[in-house]
């Protein structure tokens, strides 16, 4: 008997870390589904617009990853605020060490997904823009052809014009 419930306790504990792991499974699924919040349709944007929003967002994330430091310290009662502003400073010296240990993990996370979603409007725009880019030089390259195609052509033409009016020139000569 001892031996099966001792079967049966390592059954049930391995049930249940089976359950513990579909779980993180089903929680991973979940993040890898879940949609990206894109914010605007850059699809859509004409070839000015695009460079528009690629200065737009360039500046802001050179803004936030230039971001590093704390908020300015500021009182706006005009008798106590320069004490309340001192007091501030001090407290915020005091527990700059345990503050910032405690929330500079959450913060360079927190920082790195702001980032992050800027980033990927901004490399949509410029991927958008590279292919309007290109788009736009194919159809110059197609025109480029076209005029070679007919210049070749209006060459030969003036050749066989040239040489027409050389025989005429000699048939008056002779006449």
């Amino acid at each position: 008997m001892r031996i099966n419930s001792s079967i049966r306790e390592e059954i049930n504990s391995l049930k249940a870390q089976i359950i513990r792991e579909k779980k993180k499974i089903h929680d991973i699924q979940d993040l890898i589904t879940e949609n990206i919040d894109r914010g605007i349709e850059l699809w859509e944007y004409t070839f000015m617009e695009l460079d528009d929003e690629l200065k737009n967002r360039f500046s802001s994330l050179k803004e936030r990853s230039e971001s590093m430091h704390p908020d300015e310290v500021k009182s706006h009662r005009k008798k106590i605020g320069p004490f309340i502003v001192f007091v501030k400073k001090i407290i915020r010296i005091l527990t700059y060490p345990y503050s910032h240990w405690i929330k500079d993990k959450q913060q360079i996370i927190d920082k790195q997904r702001e980032f992050n979603k800027e980033l990927i409007p901004f490399l949509l725009a410029t991927i958008l823009g590279l292919r309007n880019l290109r788009d736009r030089l194919e159809n110059l390259e197609k025109i480029n052809h076209e005029i070679l195609k007919n210049h070749k052509r209006i060459q030969v033409q003036w050749k066989k014009i040239m040489a027409g009016l050389d025989q005429d020139e000699k048939k008056d000569e002779i006449s």
